[in-house]
């Protein structure tokens, strides 16, 4: 018997949306602000144009960073993936992850299913 972990399957984009988020989180952690914005900014081109809309001003604040790397940014990235992640998670994005979570703890914690 294998003692690896059951691992749920993740929806491609969901495990998308993860990697970059996860990305970009590491990029801010480094001190990487310019890179973490325009990885930021270039992540939400992926995601669903009523999304776009809600951070259309945060999108042209990044262009103005993203054309001059020398201005600081920290501050603006931080609040960028905030509000992004808020809206994420407003909209439904992490709907299943919760899920799928829910039926791991009644699968870890000994209920049978079936």
């Amino acid at each position: 018997m294998s003692e690896e972990k059951v691992q749920p399957h993740i929806h491609p984009f969901n495990f998308f949306i993860v990697s970059r988020l996860e990305e970009i989180w590491h990029d801010i952690s480094l001190a990487n602000f310019n890179d973490a914005v325009q990885k930021l900014y270039h992540f939400t081109l992926f995601l669903e144009p009523k999304i776009q809309k809600k951070v259309e001003s945060l999108m042209v604040e990044a262009e103005k960073y993203i054309v001059n790397p020398k201005l600081p940014c920290e501050r603006f990235v931080v609040r960028f993936l905030s509000e992004l992640t808020s809206l994420l998670h407003n909209e439904g994005y992490f709907v299943s992850a919760k899920q799928i979570q829910g039926r791991l703890s009644k699968f870890e914690g000994g209920e049978k299913h079936g």
